[in-house]
């Protein structure tokens, strides 16, 4: 009981007790750091256009490479195939896992009335490969490429949802390799001057995680070139590497890449970030990857 009488020894009701109004208001001020944001900017930027799906169907293709008869199970349809099992082949690889692969041709894909060549797998499945190295995919890839309706423009479209890992030698400066989850759509527009966008045009929606760990969701984000100025517009959500989440609004009407950095609903300041290179290709803008390059897995051997 002693502890008792000294906490009423200590603590008399007759005393009025004092109370602090606590300011709970975020210093944004001190909350974000603009540079911190440009870096991420940057960061996201480098990184959008590659993180594209060619690199799971290369790591499909090679897991593929070491099939054998009923090592999976495969079921074949017109424009598609089926595969499933829990097995390790006679040279040692072990795939376990199950997916479906479409391959269509000419396809109204985009509902717009083009004509669009499109690759997809989805599913969930590992490989483990005798050198050790590993190939995971669960969830969705698709490539497709073609022409809008009335063949103006060139349209390249990439789309990513799930898990993916790959960590073979060969791809160790992709994003892929480390693994990743993201929920990315891509497309480029690439369209001769007069055919509705007047040059290139890549849209993005959706989130990744960047090889330096920043975080982003791009909203609506859009990035245009028309004659000698680069337009962007859209909101790009970035989670720094103090775990500070921000958004910057992009401004259409600017050559310039700024945007207005908001936190908490408040406009912090501006910053602008190079545009330079991201529409740069030739030929395809992933990597000569699009579905008339990339790896297209067919099976070898079929069951029905």
């Amino acid at each position: 009981m002693s502890w008792i009488l000294f906490f009423w020894a200590c603590s008399s009701p007759d005393e009025p007790l004092e109370t602090t109004a606590w300011d709970l208001t975020p210093n944004l001020g001190d909350a974000v750091d603009l540079a911190a944001v440009e870096a991420g900017m940057r960061d996201v930027y480098a990184n959008l256009r590659a993180t594209q799906s060619t690199r799971v169907f290369e790591g499909f293709s090679a897991a593929q490479e070491h099939w054998a008869a009923g090592c999976p199970e495969i079921v074949t349809w017109d424009d598609g195939w089926y595969w499933h099992g829990d097995c390790v082949t006679p040279d040692g690889t072990d795939t376990d896992g199950y997916g479906y692969v479409y391959s269509y041709e000419d396809h109204d894909w985009r509902g717009d009335g083009g004509s669009y060549d499109v690759l997809w797998s989805e599913g969930t499945g590992t490989t483990l490969f005798t050198d050790g190295t590993r190939f995971h995919m669960g969830g969705r890839a698709l490539l497709y490429e073609g022409e809008n309706p009335n063949g103006s423009c060139q349209v390249w479209g990439s789309q990513l949802g799930g898990s993916f890992s790959w960590d073979d030698p060969s791809v160790a400066e992709h994003w892929i390799h480390d693994g990743g989850a993201p929920t990315l759509n891509l497309e480029m527009w690439l369209c001769p001057s007069g055919g509705g966008t007047d040059g290139k045009n890549l849209q993005a929606e959706g989130g990744f995680v960047t090889p330096g760990g920043i975080a982003t969701n791009l909203e609506g984000w859009v990035l245009s070139n028309q004659g000698s100025c680069t337009h962007t517009r859209g909101t790009v959500e970035l989670r720094l590497h103090d775990g500070t989440w921000v958004q910057v609004v992009l401004d259409s009407d600017s050559c310039d890449g700024c945007g207005e950095v908001t936190h908490f609903e408040e406009t912090l300041g501006q910053v602008c970030v190079d545009l330079g290179g991201i529409l740069d290709f030739e030929g395809a803008p992933w990597c000569s990857s699009s579905p008339s390059h990339a790896p297209a897995p067919r099976p070898s051997r079929t069951s029905t």
